[in-house]
């Protein structure tokens, strides 16, 4: 296995410890990010059955990635049919090179999903923190590409909700939707984003944490969320040629006109209910 994915894998697992304890502190992101972190170790794992074996793993891989790409071509065909002829930002990783295959599922299936009735107008990343020169290794080598990064734990570390007010600002006026790939700061409710007038672009969660999201759907700040179907199947099948089977297999798409029976249905996936403005 490679240094990269054992670094990877060595601060996922310390980092679902660490969300684990925050859940038993009553934290409402604490499962959330035990899970995240579950998923991006999971992932490594994979890619080290591909890089390590046959066209059999690498089928594997692929499915999977065929799985991410399905989640973002149903919310984009939503989103097509719901507003189209709109203008939209999207949000992308700037962690990309950790995980480019996900990423670009992520952004190819939204784009085939959105079929050109919304216009992306621009691409953007926030900031990653300035890390500090790391010493070199034992043997004088370096840290491997991606490693640096990594150590700096998942966005939702280091997203402030400043960092994502100053990243979104210059384009709020050209843009009718905001399209996030990254999800959004553990510190939602202090988001300047929410009290933009006379009202902010509808937010639209492709991939992310939701669940201080309740009321915000409800109240149509959030126009859309992607999200995992807690009784989810998960196997190494092809994904259902359909594309509302292949998507339901594994995702929930929670809209404002859904989102209150499927906070009925599935309670433990909004374990806050904070709305925008909440401190």
């Amino acid at each position: 296995m490679s240094k990269v994915l054992i670094v990877i894998m060595v601060a996922s697992a310390a980092i679902m410890v660490f969300g684990l304890v925050k859940q038993k502190q009553g934290m409402a992101w604490g499962k959330p990010l035990a899970t995240l972190a579950a998923v991006i170790a999971l992932v490594c794992a994979l890619s080290h059955i591909v890089t390590s074996g046959g066209p059999s793993q690498k089928s594997v891989m692929k499915t999977q990635m065929r799985y991410v790409e399905v989640s973002t071509e149903k919310l984009g065909q939503y989103l097509a049919e719901k507003y189209p002829g709109k203008k939209a930002l999207l949000i992308v990783s700037p962690m990309a090179k950790i995980n480019q295959a996900n990423a670009d599922a992520l952004t190819s299936g939204l784009k085939r999903g959105l079929d050109g009735k919304i216009t992306i107008v621009a691409e953007v990343s926030p900031e990653p923190p300035k890390m500090p020169n790391m010493p070199a290794g034992p043997q004088g080598k370096s840290m491997p590409p991606g490693a640096e990064m990594m150590m700096m734990g998942p966005i939702e570390f280091w997203l402030t909700p400043e960092k994502f007010d100053a990243m979104l600002e210059p384009h709020l006026k050209n843009v009718d939707l905001v399209i996030t790939t990254i999800g959004l700061p553990m510190e939602v409710g202090k988001l300047k984003f929410w009290q933009v007038k006379p009202q902010p672009p509808k937010m639209v969660i492709a991939s992310g944490n939701i669940s201080n999201l309740a009321e915000a759907i409800k109240a149509g700040y959030v126009a859309a969320a992607v999200t995992f179907n807690p009784k989810a199947t998960y196997d190494n099948q092809k994904p259902p040629s359909n594309l509302d089977d292949a998507f339901s297999k594994r995702y929930l798409l929670v809209t404002p006109e859904n989102v209150e029976q499927t906070v009925k249905e599935f309670p433990n996936l909004f374990m806050g209910m904070m709305p925008p403005g909440a401190r």
